[in-house]
């Protein structure tokens, strides 16, 4: 089980994007729900992006949608996984992408309702480097799914490679 609180209930027109490997998703999984849930995000809106299972999968589990990917994309699981899955990307208006090896507080669910009374828009969470966390307006994503879609890992290189790869391309999204 990823998630020892309840469910939260309802829905929000920001989807939250997690993105995570096969091996960090038992560690850190449970730390991220946990404080989502207790942050009072919908676990309906949570989509975690599993990179390196070698094979492709979508499924509820604890609440939220886990979609698991083969080829471990390391930071762009998530923005590749819901580039290729359209039904799931068109069910948000916009997206809050962000790692698995976060958690958040309180305050991040009430900055979330907020944001769902703005119109849909695109920005980095702070600065030049920020590892592409951010908000994602849904037709920007859209827009820049060719591109990611040129990252991808199908050769399955190793993690190093793309790791330096990936350092390259974060932040160039927005």
């Amino acid at each position: 089980t990823l998630l020892s609180q309840r469910c939260i209930q309802g829905n929000s027109s920001i989807g939250l994007l997690v993105n995570t490997a096969h091996h960090h998703r038992a560690v850190m999984m449970p730390l991220l729900l946990n404080s989502l849930a207790a942050a009072g995000f919908p676990s309906e809106s949570i989509h975690i992006f599993v990179g390196g299972t070698g094979h492709n999968a979508s499924y509820k589990q604890d609440c939220v949608h886990v979609h698991e990917r083969p080829y471990e994309d390391i930071d762009f699981n998530a923005l590749i996984g819901v580039c290729q899955l359209p039904d799931v990307r068109r069910q948000h208006s916009a997206w809050f992408y962000m790692h698995g090896s976060g958690a958040v507080t309180p305050a991040f669910g009430k900055w979330m309702k907020q944001q769902e009374h703005r119109e849909p828009y695109t920005a980095r969470l702070c600065g030049k480097f920020s590892a592409n966390w951010g908000m994602y307006k849904t037709s920007d994503l859209e827009r820049v799914c060719g591109h990611l879609l040129r990252v991808r890992n199908p050769g399955n290189i190793s993690a190093a490679v793309m790791k330096a790869k990936a350092m390259k391309l974060e932040d160039k999204v927005f």
